[in-house]
């Protein structure tokens, strides 16, 4: 029972981790979405946030 609380615990640790400590790629991602400048920059951020998520996954 104590090693599966123990990976709950690093689990949300992580898990907070990656949200409070956003990457300009996803700043720019949330930037290209909400400001509704163009498609090409729309498609610049949202290649460069999948990429990123596939490095850091790989």
């Amino acid at each position: 029972m104590k090693i599966i609380n123990l990976v709950v615990m690093v689990g949300l640790y992580y898990g907070f981790l990656t949200i409070f400590f956003m990457e300009p790629s996803y700043l720019f991602l949330l930037q290209a979405w909400v400001i509704q400048e163009g498609t090409d920059k729309k498609v610049l951020a949202t290649t460069s946030f999948i990429t990123k998520q596939l490095m850091m996954f790989i």
